[in-house]
């Protein structure tokens, strides 16, 4: 075989998988939609094959859905999906609190807190539905996850903040705006050195995001029954 045709193949796909990574994270894709082969193939002008091994590592990262005789479809968000993200986040999160309220050094903090008052400040004034702004927020809490040291932290995050990201896009619209200094706080809380602090500090953070996305699925159902 020509591994030359093989690598070519491998790249298409996972420029394929990027693009739609990217337009299903950011709401482009709406959740529930069909992703249409042939369309995709034609719109990116490659062929059926590197869009299928794209399909099927999005179904593994969870942005992506098939049945038989259905085909693709973006993941679709429901209350029970949104709660299931967010126990699992809460989990994860709660930990990477603490291991870092008892392991962070000031040049760690210091950094983590110079990207919450720039997170904090875009959340505050610019468009809610800036996509820098998602990208950024995710950043910040990966850039948590990575400071652990524990690189499985961050990769099991890094899946749910790629899920996580898609629904906020969507919701975003319907979700109330957070409180002002909302991820200065957190980072407060670890500078205090106080595991079971920072701990709680990032529970009520979670579970703030998880009231919003829920109150935003409520509603935007609400609307589309009216």
């Amino acid at each position: 075989m020509d591994t030359s045709i093989t690598d070519s193949t491998a790249t298409l796909a996972n420029r394929v998988y990027r693009t739609l990574q990217r337009e299903i994270t950011t709401g482009q894709v709406r959740p529930g939609q069909r992703l249409v082969r042939r369309e995709i193939a034609r719109r990116l002008g490659v062929s059926p094959i590197p869009v299928i091994e794209a399909l099927l590592r999005l179904e593994q990262d969870g942005l992506v859905e098939s049945k038989p005789n259905c085909g693709a479809r973006a993941r679709a968000i429901t209350p029970e999906t949104v709660v299931n993200e967010c126990m699992l986040r809460e989990a994860l999160e709660c930990q990477i609190a603490r291991l870092l309220a008892e392991s962070a050094d000031e040049e760690r903090l210091d950094d983590l807190e110079t990207l919450a008052r720039r997170l904090d400040s875009l959340m505050q004034r610019a468009d809610p539905h800036s996509v820098i702004g998602m990208e950024l927020h995710m950043e910040l809490h990966l850039r948590l996850a990575e400071y652990t040291g524990f690189p499985l932290l961050e990769q099991q995050l890094r899946g749910i903040w790629v899920r996580h990201l898609m629904q906020l896009n969507w919701l975003t619209a319907a979700i109330e705006p957070v409180p002002e200094g909302w991820h200065l706080h957190l980072i407060t809380a670890l500078r205090r050195h106080d595991a079971d602090a920072a701990e709680k500090a990032m529970r009520e953070h979670v579970r703030f995001g998880q009231q919003a996305l829920s109150e935003a699925i409520r509603r935007l159902t609400e609307d589309r029954d009216d």
